[in-house]
């Protein structure tokens, strides 16, 4: 059986002006993992990623997702919430869920930011202004690494997160019984929600009903006032 992901990789788009920015840093792939079987289209894949980083700033805000159809496969693709890295992932034909691509983009994205962040304390850490931006301090460790400079470091953890997103099966069970818990989850907020309504149209008629014992016994009072008169 075809596994359905084929390529993951991450590059660094056009560099912008401002703290943290390195002149002559262009866009590159940093890091990328191939199972296509043969090195022709795995450099085609490359140049695909290529064209997508030049295009990116232009094309994509920080967070923006983006499904492209190639051939019979699919690409998608997704910036980071900074607007630092472009992160894609290639599968087989086009029926691959953009649930469970995006899904896997998210948590490459977390996992690489954090061993990024590791380059931000230490004698070799960027020099940037106290009031320097996440985006700023990211972009600045990224603006200096060279094309594949990822590679090795992040090899291990790009196979992990492509073996887990080519069982289609076992993410289809997940993510079915993701949505029960959500479901009972909805429910029991609006069981909740109910029950605190009723308990307060119960106070409201407890309420309701003192002042009206209230005027009985008002009017009980008034009454036996006028009778002894």
């Amino acid at each position: 059986m075809q596994r359905p992901l084929l390529f993951l990789g991450e590059g660094r788009p056009p560099q912008t002006t401002g703290a943290g920015y390195v002149p002559g840093s262009p866009p590159c792939i940093l890091a990328y993992h191939s199972e296509h079987s043969d090195a022709v289209q795995t450099e085609r894949t490359e140049e695909i990623f290529e064209r997508l980083l030049h295009a990116a700033k232009s094309k994509l805000l920080p967070g923006q997702p983006l499904r492209l159809q190639w051939g019979a496969g699919s690409v998608n693709c997704l910036m980071d919430e900074c607007g630092v890295c472009l992160y894609m992932v290639v599968a087989r034909n086009t029926e691959y869920s953009d649930r469970f691509a995006f899904s896997l983009l998210k948590e490459f994205i977390e996992d690489t930011e954090r061993y990024l962040s590791t380059f931000l304390t230490g004698p070799d850490a960027p020099r940037l202004p106290p009031t320097a931006t996440q985006q700023q301090r990211l972009s600045a460790v990224v603006a200096k690494l060279q094309p594949g400079a990822l590679n090795r470091s992040l090899r291990t953890r790009m196979c992990t997160f492509l073996e887990k997103y080519q069982d289609v099966e076992g993410l289809e069970k997940l993510a079915r019984a993701a949505d029960r818990v959500d479901a009972v989850r909805e429910q029991m907020d609006m069981n909740v929600r109910t029950a605190m309504q009723n308990t307060e149209d119960i106070h409201k008629l407890e309420h309701k009903t003192k002042l009206l014992t209230h005027s009985a016994l008002s009017f009980q009072a008034d009454s036996r006032k006028k009778k002894k008169k």
